[in-house]
């Protein structure tokens, strides 16, 4: 009997660590995958700056308009590649939603690899392992911060701060409040009691500059924002 015991554990001990191989090995190759996919986002969002600074230069707008619109792009490009900031500017918007697509699409498969795995190891009663994997997870997705908006009230007295977090989460980057972009226009919404629907909307305008904004709650409350990023570079 204490031999068969003890066979079942060692063939026990045997398949956990083959589970935790293969786990390991999927994740490795995720991770090397979401990297190389993240990298080429990246360079392909700067190429975007390179081409729409090339348009301008070529453009009949008039000499002092195009340098007044070419500092613009280099100042959000100088802004994304050396602080994470994503440009707003309507010349960048077709490239910046690809962007945001792109790299919403690595992070849903890393994420997909990572539950994967921690359901694996917590069906098999590891759970040692398993909180291990959902740490390492949150820190491979780390959110991170990608613009600050001021905003005023036009038609209520006050001002709030908003920042925007590269999972799509706003103030609380692991909170309940949720933003997304699409041609021009943002849609911040959080739940909250005595709005339509106990949700709070949030309608932002991004100006031409995207560097001003319009913004809208569905509850007729009316604000103007700036992008205040300088207030976050040391």
């Amino acid at each position: 009997m204490t031999c068969c015991i003890s066979l079942a554990v060692f063939l026990g001990q045997l398949t956990f660590l083959a589970a935790r191989a293969d786990d390991k090995d999927e994740i490795a190759s995720a991770t090397k995958s979401y990297e190389v996919a993240n990298a080429k986002a990246e360079q392909t969002l700067l190429a975007a700056f390179e081409k729409a600074e090339d348009n301008l230069r070529k453009s009949t707008f008039k000499a002092e308009v195009k340098q007044t619109q070419l500092e613009l792009l280099k100042g959000e490009k100088h802004a994304f590649q050396d602080h994470g900031y994503y440009p707003w500017s309507a010349r960048m918007r077709p490239a910046l939603i690809e962007f945001l697509r792109a790299r919403g699409a690595t992070v849903r498969t890393l994420e997909r690899v990572y539950d994967n795995a921690i359901n694996d190891q917590t069906k098999a009663k590891n759970d040692v392992l398993a909180n291990e994997l959902i740490a390492k997870k949150k820190e491979a997705l780390k959110p991170v911060l990608i613009g600050t908006w001021e905003l005023t009230g036009t038609s209520w007295k006050g001002s709030w701060t908003c920042k925007l977090f590269s999972n799509g989460h706003y103030s609380d980057p692991f909170g309940k409040a949720v933003w997304t972009f699409d041609k021009g226009i943002m849609i911040l919404t959080q739940p909250e009691l005595g709005f339509p629907n106990n949700t709070k909307l949030l309608k932002w305008t991004i100006r031409e500059n995207g560097l001003e904004l319009d913004e809208m709650g569905n509850n007729g409350a009316s604000s103007v924002g700036k992008l205040e990023n300088s207030a976050q570079i040391p």
